[in-house]
């Protein structure tokens, strides 16, 4: 097999192994589009069933505000839910809790819209939504197109420095903007874009007098639209971590030049005929004009590129004459990645661990003031102004009531002194102490508020935060391997 056949052979497996992993991805994707376009028409059915005459909704009736009675059965469904939404972190659940739960008057149109992008919001950004699922699965595609690559190189007797694709390293490779946005910015731009088609085509729905079925055909195909985009642009974009891949594993392998290698069939596209077989160089590397992706669901990828004239009197890069002693791609990556990464890993731990220790060794070194604060007592003793204060403020947000002591203040202190380096120290994700600690106590000293739910549940789990000008304590729950319900 001449050097050229080896490569385009593994190209051309390497793609298909890319697009093996996106199809995987994409029926689960296509799947959580279904679920919430059923959740969306089941809102719509509940609109019309409560609403509706004659199987018809005006505009006039779909803008009339909720009555007393619906905007606290509003208060006790949809606010709950929107709450436990928001305390999971996205900003834009954030957002629309804010410009709803501060509203006094609301219309029926404007609830059902809020229930629909609240919907939108889960699938797009909620926990393992779409965001988040597109982002593993890119980086499932690039990590495996990387490493092939790499094994590629090895069979073919080319030295190369193998890096080892950690957490940090995918997070700057997955941050890479090579058509002018993130593709997490892209992912929001749809959500938006649909809920803002959704919103016009119910209000057309009420204007012309659609019935339910002929309002829930036309959400169907807003959402199918929705699909065939988010489509389109997951196969795009694992087009170019794809070729970013093999990009850097030309650069990792010293290679400096790469050539184009279009597939060639009857659905290929002119750009990518234009582009077949021109050489580049890897330094100019530049996606969408001298490599692909060239256009949307592009399936072109590149070779390395050897120019022969380069070895004077025949002789060749090893490339050039053929394989290594065959080695499995399994003990390859055993020995290149598994054993290297684990061994990163044991260093870390010993930092981590290091680190723990330091911060333990300062809290008991009076680094942080083991004293409680006044203030923050007062922020949760239930009797005082400070703690109704506070309660006001969170019902203005739309939010619950804080957890509560019910334990003295000089209990408190001591607690603090008891307790203080001996617990689970909290961490962001980063790997900065976040100066908190979760402890698990021996008696009742509060009592926690969930967040979500408003439920009160006694408890001897405290929290402590820590400053250099004082500290305090916070009633918590603690699972048993130490994490905050």
């Amino acid at each position: 097999m001449n050097s050229r056949q080896y490569w385009e052979q593994r190209a051309t497996q390497r793609e298909q192994e890319a697009q093996l992993i996106v199809e995987k991805y994409l029926a689960q994707m296509q799947q959580r589009l279904k679920e919430a376009q059923q959740d969306i028409l089941r809102q719509i059915e509940a609109f019309y069933a409560r609403y509706a005459r004659d199987n018809q909704i005006s505009l006039h009736e779909a803008r009339k505000l909720l009555t007393s009675q619906e905007i606290e059965a509003f208060k006790e469904v949809d606010l709950a839910r929107f709450r436990a939404m928001a305390l999971e972190g996205n900003p834009q659940y954030e957002n629309l809790l804010n410009a709803i739960s501060y509203r006094v008057r609301i219309s029926r149109l404007e609830l059902l819209l809020a229930q629909i992008e609240m919907t939108m919001l889960h699938l797009y950004g909620g926990k393992n939504g779409l965001q988040d699922y597109v982002y593993t699965g890119l980086v499932d595609v690039y990590q495996n197109s990387y490493y092939h690559f790499m094994y590629d190189f090895a069979m073919a007797g080319i030295p190369a420095n193998v890096q080892i694709l950690d957490d940090s390293t995918m997070r700057e490779v997955m941050s890479y903007n090579w058509s002018g946005k993130e593709f997490s910015e892209r992912i929001w731009g749809h959500e938006q874009e649909t809920m803002q088609n959704i919103r016009k085509s119910l209000e057309q729905s009420f204007i012309i007098g659609r019935s339910i079925d002929k309002t829930a055909k036309e959400i169907v195909k807003v959402t199918d639209v929705a699909y065939s985009r988010a489509e389109a642009l997951v196969r795009t974009e694992a087009s170019f971590f794809h070729n970013l891949a093999a990009q850097n594993s030309y650069r990792d392998a010293g290679m400096e030049k790469y050539e184009i290698l279009a597939t060639l069939d009857m659905r290929t596209s002119d750009i990518c005929r234009s582009q077949d077989g021109k050489i580049y160089n890897v330094k100019d590397y530049k996606p969408g004009t001298n490599a692909p992706p060239f256009h949307v669901r592009c399936r072109t990828t590149t070779i390395p590129y050897f120019d022969e004239s380069e070895y004077a009197n025949g002789e060749k890069r090893q490339s050039m004459n053929g394989l290594v002693d065959s080695v499995s791609y399994e003990e390859w990556y055993n020995k290149n990645v598994l054993k290297p990464k684990l061994e990163a890993e044991r260093k870390e731990r010993e930092k981590e661990q290091a680190l723990e220790e330091q911060i333990r060794a300062d809290i008991r070194n009076g680094v942080y003031k083991l004293e409680h604060s006044r203030n923050h007592y007062d922020k949760h003793n239930p009797s005082h102004k400070r703690y109704l204060d506070y309660v006001q403020r969170n019902k203005a947000k739309g939010r619950q009531k804080p957890s509560y002591l019910t334990i003295s203040y000089e209990e408190a202190n001591e607690l603090v002194k008891k307790y203080a380096g001996t617990g689970t120290l909290q961490f962001s994700s980063k790997g900065d102490w976040i100066n908190k600690e979760l402890i698990k106590g021996d008696e009742y000293i509060g009592v926690y508020v969930d967040q979500t739910t408003g439920k009160e549940v006694k408890t001897k789990d405290f929290k402590i935060h820590y400053s250099k000008t004082g500290t305090h304590i916070v009633p918590t729950l603690i699972k048993e391997r130490g994490m905050k319900h």
